[in-house]
């Protein structure tokens, strides 16, 4: 494989820690992590028409291990054409997939699109369109479905699957197997190995008041005008932002997700030998 391009690809899921990962990977002395996080270089959607040359400038220098982290590589759309682009530029590359209890995924995606005005549907009006198999949100939480696709093109030794709740749990354990899948350094270590992966519904969303202030902000250079800060503080607040609340929804909507997505966790158990037992879906 040409060492200007990279050897390890972080291919999500979305909302799985990648941006975690990203980060912590990024400190080891044998690794270089993309300045972009999110290339998506392979997706039919982004970038690839930009060429290679592009791809590679991602890097500001080369290093044992040179990888990137693109969750939009799991994305339903793009099944078919990314792992067979992936497979013909670097076929030797190393995968890591990390998959967390698919509801509660939902959920985090949701929350996520919700907090940018992205989506302004209920949760299950969103999470039912156009039908609840094959939403966007549910097609994201089929991790059997998304690993087939690459284990078509690449050796089940080439993917290295991580759960969030375990890494969440046994940070350092879990770093240290990513290292010897990488077969690098396994001994480093860093204390944010240990701080919590960054939880979506901790965050909070932009009111509309607040929205309407950033827009006035940027367009009046408001950062000029002397404000105390607890003044500017209180506003942020109390006003301008309110906490991300988890959606509710009923049994029975949660019934029909199980039922959808069962099949696919039961895969993953059997075929990939996964212990999934920190998931509330088995």
């Amino acid at each position: 494989m040409t060492s200007s391009l990279p050897n390890l690809m972080i291919i999500g899921a979305y909302k799985c820690g990648t941006s975690f990962l990203h980060d912590n990977l990024d400190q080891h002395p044998d690794i270089t992590m993309s300045i972009r996080k999110e290339p998506a270089y392979f997706s039919k959607t982004r970038n690839f028409d930009k060429g290679v040359q592009w791809y590679q400038s991602q890097w500001p220098r080369h290093n044992r291990i040179m990888g990137e982290s693109s969750p939009q590589y799991t994305y339903a759309s793009d099944w078919e054409e990314v792992p067979a682009r992936m497979q013909k530029l670097i076929p030797d590359v190393k995968l890591i997939l990390s998959i967390r209890d698919p509801i509660e995924r939902i959920v985090s995606h949701y929350l996520h699109s919700y907090k940018k005005y992205d989506e302004l549907r209920s949760f299950e009006e969103a999470v039912s369109s156009p039908t609840l198999a094959s939403s966007f949100y549910v097609q994201c939480s089929r991790y059997y479905a998304i690993a087939s696709r690459y284990l078509e093109k690449f050796e089940r030794s080439q993917i290295h699957i991580i759960v969030l709740e375990q890494l969440k749990s046994s940070p350092a354990e879990e770093m240290k197997c990513i290292f010897q899948f990488l077969e690098i350094d396994d001994s480093f270590y860093l204390p944010s190995f240990t701080k919590p992966v960054n939880r979506t519904r901790d965050q909070k969303r932009k009111t509309l008041v607040g929205l309407q202030a950033e827009k006035l902000r940027k367009k009046i250079k408001l950062e000029k005008v002397p404000v105390p800060s607890r003044l500017k503080q209180l506003f942020k607040d109390s006003i301008a932002t309110r906490p991300l609340v988890r959606p509710v929804f009923s049994a029975e909507f949660r019934n029909r997700l199980v039922e959808i997505l069962e099949p696919d966790v039961s895969c993953l158990k059997k075929q990939l030998d996964l212990n999934l037992d920190l998931w509330n879906i088995v």
